[in-house]
This record gives C-alpha cells, structure tokens and sequence, in this order.
C-alpha cells in the first residue's frame, strides 16, 4: 500500500514535471511571437511614386492596422505618403467650410514624468468632419500631415458608411473620425510640431483645416488656431472613434447630433491605421 501510494506520487510528480515543461515551452513560444516578430524587418517599399491616389492610400491604410512590425508600420507609411500627394487638387473649393472644415481637439498625455520634464511627448488627437449624417456626400480619407514637411502621421480610410468587424459585426462610423494616439518618437511627433488636418470627401474634394500646434504639458487641452479649446471631451476607446467624434461633435456642432448620438450609447470600435 504504501509503495503503490508511492507510485502514484512518482507518477504525478513526472506528469507535473512534464506540465511544467508544456507550459514553458508555450510561454516560450508567446515571448518569441511578441519579441521576434517586431525584430523582422521588412524591406522598404521601392519605385514608390508621389500621386494622387485615393484607392491606393486606402489599401495601404488598412494593411497598415494589421502590421505585426515596425517596419512593415513604416514602410505602409511610405506607400500612404506616396499615395497622397495633393499638389494638383483645388483645396476648400466646394461646399461650404461649415459643413466640412475638420473640427480638431488636442489633449496632451505626458504621463506622470510631466513634473520632472522628462516625459516623452504623447497627446490624444481626434479630427472629426462635421458634414451631416443625412448629407449625400460621404467621407474616403482623412489623415493628418507636419505642416512643413508634409509628412503623414496618422491616417484613416472609409470604404463606405458601414464597416465589419472581422467577426462580422457592423460598425457605423458616422460622425467620420479620426482619434490618433502621437507619441514621441514613435510617430517623430514633438512639442511645439505644427499638424494639418486634412479630409478628402467623394464630392465635396479635399478640404484643409488650419494647422494646429501640439502643446505643452502645462495644458490640460491645447488651445490656439485650429483647435477646439472650450473644454475637455471624453477620449477613451472604448465605444471607438466614431463615440469620441460624436463627443466633440456634441460639444462643437451640437446641432448636427440627433437624440440617438448624445444617448451616449455603446458603439462598437472602429478600426482605423493610427500609430
């Protein structure tokens, strides 16, 4: 009795050895998957060339929120900046700026390093358009670009007024939105950088707002040119970007919002290439 007693405890003291192992190698094989991923590097893009290309930009877009790597971020950034080259369309020239000039806020995220002044420059940046939900025009891209370089760090693309989850849940993204977390240097976003709004409609064309200056710290929202200041809005990500639009929308547009947006129901996320 007492050796068969044994046994047993020889036998699961093997078996929880052998667990152990299982359960190691998994671990190993999560760390591998998180750490070597990132360190494959994609080559760069070649014979990239700057065009007006909507179509192309959108792709790029979508490829760019399933990205597993840094570089393959990056380099969907190049094709993105490729794509988008609006040097030869006509700007702000049709329909009326009330109805689709792109409303900013900017909400600067420092962390708790703020006080010692060595927090990396992080803020929340959410573009909405506020062309009504009844309007026939819809909105195919928004993005937003450093005012002297031109460079474009962040960008959404529409394909139409509904979006599916991959588990084919619907997700309605009017009010159109962009929410972007910047952060230093991961975007190459700094205090005091100038950004420029930018939303392309199908009919009403490109529109541009006017450039915006990322603050300092000190502010609790950033003020200035560009940017709605009247007060804070919610920014969390839990009902998704069209959610955090339709708060800024309730705060700056509050006619366009019907009685079902300013319920404040669940919506569910929606999926954009924000880095």
């Amino acid at each position: 009795m007492v050796q068969r007693h044994g046994c047993v405890l020889c036998c699961d003291s093997t078996r929880s050895s052998l667990d152990r192992r299982t359960a190691n190698l998994v671990f190993i094989g999560v760390l591998s998957s998180f750490f070597v991923k990132p360190l494959l590097r994609e080559p760069p893009p070649t014979g990239l060339v700057p065009r007006w290309d909507p179509e192309a930009a959108r792709a790029a877009a979508k490829a760019g929120a399933l990205c597993p790597a840094v570089s393959c971020a990056d380099n969907r950034f190049l094709e993105v900046q490729a794509a988008l080259d609006t040097s030869t369309l006509p700007v702000n020239a049709v329909g009326s700026a009330s109805e689709h000039l792109p409303i900013v806020y900017v909400e600067p995220q420092f962390g708790m390093m703020k006080a010692r002044g060595t927090a990396l420059a992080q803020y929340k940046v959410v573009v909405v358009a506020p062309i009504a939900r009844s309007a026939s025009d819809r909105v195919e891209l928004m993005w937003l670009r450093d005012a002297s370089s031109g460079r474009v760090v962040a960008v959404r693309g529409f394909d139409s007024d509904t979006q599916f989850t991959p588990l084919g849940q619907e997700i309605e993204v009017w009010p159109y939105t962009l929410s972007a977390s910047l952060k230093e240097p991961y975007v190459g976003v700094s205090l005091g950088e100038r950004l420029v709004p930018c939303v392309y409609y199908a009919e009403a064309g490109l529109w541009v707002g006017e450039p915006f200056v990322l603050c300092g710290p000190e502010q609790s929202v950033c003020e200035g040119p560009g940017v709605f200041s009247t007060g804070r809005i919610s920014t969390l990500n839990k009902y998704g970007a069209a959610r955090t639009g339709a708060n800024l929308l309730e705060a700056a547009r509050p006619a366009l919002l019907d009685t079902a947006e300013r319920t404040g129901r669940a919506r569910a996320p929606s999926r954009g290439f924000v880095l």
